[in-house]
Order: structure tokens, then C-alpha cells, then sequence
């Protein structure tokens, strides 16, 4: 497999778990039973993982 194809399944895995991890996160009696730092700290996560997709985005219109 060769780079591209890494960087492309790297941003398909990523916005795979962005997806889970918004799942969660909205309406979920689970997510607001934690305490609120841990919401924060989840809410920071997701827009760490944001960048990144917008990161691994630009990295490969590079390529083309």
C-alpha cells in the first residue's frame, strides 16, 4: 500500500471514530452522566480530531 492510500485510510478511520465519538456526545444520557470535565476534555477531543481530519484533507490535495 503505498502513501496515499495510507493517508486516505488514515482519514477514513479517523472520521469513523469522529462519528462514534459525536454519536455519543449529542442526546446521549451516558455522555451527560459524566462529570463535566470529562465532557470537556471529550468535546476537546473531538475538535483535535477535527483539525487533524482538516490536516490529513490538505496533505492530500497535495498529492493529487
Amino acid at each position: 500500500m503505498g502513501f496515499k492510500e495510507r493517508l486516505i485510510d488514515e482519514k477514513i478511520q479517523l472520521c469513523e471514530r469522529m462519528n462514534k465519538l459525536s454519536i455519543f456526545m449529542l442526546n446521549n444520557e451516558e455522555f451527560e452522566s459524566l462529570t463535566i470535565e470529562q465532557q470537556e476534555l471529550l468535546q476537546l477531543q473531538y475538535h483535535a480530531m477535527s483539525i487533524y481530519h482538516m490536516v490529513l484533507e490538505k496533505r492530500l490535495k497535495l498529492l493529487v
